[in-house]
């Protein structure tokens, strides 16, 4: 990400229309429909880290196994269902699974973190979805299932949050 420069960035406007000489990736579709889903970011991370596609072949949310998974906005990380990169039926998806979250697993894929910048949309999205995946396998290979916070203590962190260093709204 520290080489990472304007030059690198392949500009699309709402249409689909992208820089004439440039194409973009294949997941463009997706990254507008997190856009459209989450008017509050202003950068989205695709990747696919090891442990968060370990957890999406699964088809399994990462629920919360961890106060911090209320960072992503609830109870969970979802798990969007599968459908071919690249495609409108998958970009559906992420739209649908993004409503209420600002992170989301792609069963047999990987992931997609929204934040209001890059930066945090990398650290605070990508790189915490990876270690909470890691926590959740690590905890479903001693026990299935695994033990979880209640959504009324989950309720109680996001609004602690809202007076945290830690800011969901921004």
């Amino acid at each position: 990400m520290k080489k990472l420069t304007e030059s690198h960035i392949v500009f699309i406007d709402g249409n689909g229309k992208h820089e004439e000489g440039k194409l973009p990736s294949s997941e463009w579709r997706f990254h507008m429909a997190a856009y459209q889903s989450r008017p509050d970011a202003n950068a989205v991370v695709h990747n696919h880290a090891v442990h968060c596609t370990a957890v999406s072949i699964l088809n399994r949310s990462i629920p919360a196994i961890h106060y911090m998974i209320a960072a992503a906005g609830g109870n969970s990380i979802p798990c969007a269902p599968y459908a071919t990169f690249g495609t409108r039926e998958l970009s559906e998806h992420v739209a649908q699974a993004l409503k209420n979250r600002k992170a989301t697993l792609l069963q047999h894929h990987g992931l997609i973190a929204c934040e209001v910048n890059l930066e945090k949309a990398f650290m605070a999205g990508a790189m915490k979805l990876k270690c909470w995946a890691q926590l959740y396998l690590t905890t479903l290979a001693i026990t299935d299932p695994v033990p979880v916070l209640s959504d009324e203590e989950i309720a109680v962190v996001l609004e602690k949050f809202k007076t945290y260093g830690l800011r969901i709204e921004e």
